[in-house]
């Protein structure tokens, strides 16, 4: 069979099962005592190993292996993590992502760094010799030397507990069976689908490595206690004669023996009964007799049980992305022709006004949900932060503890993609620069460990996420000066600014407070590129900040990029769409109420004085001329400058579709995208940051009526 039509879905679930193992590493350096984080890290390893080696992809399957190998002493209860071992196990945990980038045929040197990884597993095997504590020699077996480790009984004695009754698997498998190691790994897969495995005898790896004859047995917690779907399930793997199954007992130390109350089995053949005397026979017949009907209610819970489970798989389904994106510009032309519909038909008779209300309602309720299966919780993205923030304290000798929040709140898909790198720079920026070492918090007064707060929320149609620190805080003083130091600004604007507006030059390209360049900051290109990331999504960037308290970053960002809100405008008998989320106010000013200041039209707002442009004429498109009376003029504000845009109509409030412009036009200052209206005009989406970012001219002097 060919697996390669599986490789797209091997690896988005490989990379869960990767999200899911740093979590539980993480959470087991916090808490070492944490039996489950430890519990499930091995049941992850050992899944993506069997997903690996059904598809043949051998290396990643033997780093999956040794890590579970090397796991094997903790989940027994021989030893507990410590800082050097789990320090090995990231390490691996590392190889092992970097394993799934080229899953096929890994490079040679990343073989070479999983073979000299091996060699420090073994060597820390051999000091450390896994030996059980004193006071958990004592040892529990189920009988059939089935041996219970200090956790095994942990797990039993919690299922206990809710009510869960363990049982003990016998499984046969021919005499001429091939690759018995395939088997048990396919007994095991359909085991771990229907019961939560304790252990086996022989272990695991001895299976594994096929070190068993033709019988070996399986502890484990049946799903609700369905022990008869175990039974027909294995029974239809290849190569598998029998199975047994047996309760056991805690009191009885072992399985029950026999074919009593507590043991079922599946035999190949009934017809292997004829060989028995007689009177066996008849007692076959009737202990069989007798059992049917709690067979049948057996049989009944299983059938039921089977179908709860296959409808809980029915409400998930994975889809391919590009038919995501094909359904959502389907809808979006809808919109499209929504619009236009609804133009050309008002008014002709209230038949025709009823059907197209309808038709309204029904194309935006298909649009929310299109829209809402792009959306995506951002955990995908928070999660990675916390192993982020655990190696740079280990590799920079600070106390951080990362609180993470709302991470299921939603976001479009697209702009959960993008945003990974600049999250990546706040919080290390606040790790280098925000968070003090250990010794100077305490003389500070302050706890030792630092806190940065990682938070999502949603604010109407907007998502709002935090990253906050409880560090030295910003000097706007000392940032004013270094921005002057290294030519930013020079002295007279300096002297201009206020504390807010010293704090923002933080973002100009080239500036960093770092004496020093480090792996971690002193670039200067960090809080950039952050604000270019955010703005390009059409979002915003704020920053917070009180001296020796905290440092707040605040980004905002639109729910989507498929369909947004924009607000069109006409300059020059072109229509533009401009972004509300980037608007301010849309004000009318006379045109005595238009100054200039050497030779450039301003207005003051209310105390604040912002330049006006002609839109335009920011375009390129040629200057147009103010009315005699009122102007209509948009203040926006982006890359951390306030404007107005003079045009010549606010033409009102509309969804567009966002298009890409193409590869020949892509790339130009100011345009965003296009759209088409419901006429079919081709529209200009602005994008006010890279029009304002390039200090554009202002409108001409005979503009402006000064």
């Amino acid at each position: 069979m060919d697996v390669s039509q599986y490789a797209e879905l091997f690896q988005a679930e490989a990379g869960e099962y990767m999200q899911v193992l740093n979590q539980c590493l993480l959470n087991l350096e916090r808490d070492p005592q944490d039996r489950e984080e430890l519990l499930e890290a091995f049941r992850v390893a050992h899944s993506l190993k069997g997903m690996a080696g059904t598809m043949g992809y051998h290396h990643v399957t033997d780093i999956a292996h040794g890590l579970e190998n090397f796991m094997e002493g903790f989940k027994t209860g021989e030893q507990e993590p410590c800082p050097d071992l789990l320090d090995i196990l990231f390490e691996a945990v590392d190889l092992l992502q970097l394993s799934l980038e080229h899953p096929e045929e890994s490079p040679p040197e990343d073989v070479e760094k999983w073979n000299a990884l091996q060699v420090k597993m073994n060597n820390y095997k051999e000091r450390d010799s896994f030996t059980l504590p004193a006071e958990e020699e004592q040892e529990e077996t189920t009988g059939d030397l089935i041996t219970l480790g200090v956790m095994d009984q942990e797990i039993i004695r919690q299922a206990e507990e809710k009510g869960q009754k363990p049982s003990r698997v016998t499984i046969t498998l021919k005499r001429e069976a091939l690759m018995k190691s395939v088997r048990v790994y396919m007994i095991f897969k359909v085991l771990e689908e229907l019961s939560e495995v304790i252990t086996s005898s022989p272990p695991m790896a001895d299976l594994e490595e096929e070190k068993f004859e033709q019988s070996f047995h399986v502890l484990l917690i049946p799903h609700q206690g369905n022990t008869a779907a175990i039974q027909e399930k294995v029974m239809q793997i290849t190569d598998v004669e029998l199975v047994e199954v047996s309760t056991w007992s805690e009191d009885q130390g072992s399985a029950d023996s026999g074919t009593g109350k507590g043991e079922e089995t599946y035999a190949v053949s009934e017809a292997e009964t004829a060989d028995l005397p007689a009177e066996d026979d008849a007692a076959a017949k009737a202990d069989s007799n007798n059992n049917k009907p709690v067979s049948k209610v057996e049989n009944n819970q299983a059938t039921e049980e089977q179908s709860q489970v296959a409808k809980a798989v029915d409400k998930m389904v994975r889809v391919e992305t590009q038919k995501l994106d094909d359904l959502v510009n389907l809808v979006g032309e809808m919109v499209v022709a929504r619009t236009r519909i609804t133009e050309i038909g008002r008014g002709f008779s209230e038949d025709l006004d009823n059907s197209i209300d309808q038709l309204k309602r029904s194309i935006t309720n298909l649009q929310d949900t299109a829209m809402g299966l792009r959306m995506v919780p951002i955990k995908q993205v928070f999660e990675r932060f916390p192993r982020m923030v655990r190696d740079l304290c280990r590799g920079k000798g600070k106390k951080v503890q990362l609180h993470i929040s709302g991470e299921e709140t939603e976001l479009d898909r697209s702009i959960i993609n993008r945003l990974s790198d600049p999250l990546v720079h706040l919080l290390r920026n606040s790790f280098d620069h925000g968070i003090e070492t250990p010794e100077e918090r305490i003389k500070k007064g302050k706890n030792e460990e630092g806190s940065i707060f990682l938070s999502a929320c949603h604010e109407g149609n907007q998502v709002v996420i935090t990253v906050e620190d409880d560090g030295a805080g910003i000097n706007p003083d000392k940032v004013g000066e270094i921005a002057v130091q290294k030519g930013v600004i020079s002295r007279a604007e300096l002297n201009q600014l206020t504390d807010e507006d010293k704090i923002n030059l933080i973002f100009f390209n080239g500036f960093s407070t770092s004496a020093e360049i480090t792996d971690v900051s002193g670039r200067g290109v960090g809080m950039d590129a952050v604000r270019n990331s955010i703005e390009s999504l059409h979002g915003t960037v704020e920053v917070f900040s009180e001296i020796n308290v905290m440092t707040r970053f605040v980004l905002r960002l639109p729910l989507t990029l498929a369909i947004i809100k924009t607000l069109l405008v006409k300059s020059l008998d072109q229509f533009y769409a401009i972004p509300v989320e980037i608007i301010k106010e849309n004000v009318y000013l006379d045109r005595t109420e238009i100054k200039s200041i050497k030779g450039n039209p301003v207005v003051n707002l209310r105390g604040d004085v912002i330049p006006l442009y002609s839109l335009s004429g920011l375009l390129g498109f040629g200057h147009s001329n103010l009315p005699d009376g009122e102007c209509s003029v948009v203040i926006v504000e982006a890359a951390g400058k306030k404007a107005g845009f003079v045009v010549d109509e606010l033409v009102g409030q509309q969804e567009i579709m966002i298009k890409s412009l193409g590869s020949y036009l892509k790339g130009i200052k100011g345009i965003a995208g296009a759209t088409v209206l419901g006429d079919g005009r081709v529209t200009l989406i602005i994008d006010v940051a890279g029009l304002l970012s390039e200090g554009r001219e202002y409108i001409e002097q005979n503009c402006t009526g000064s």
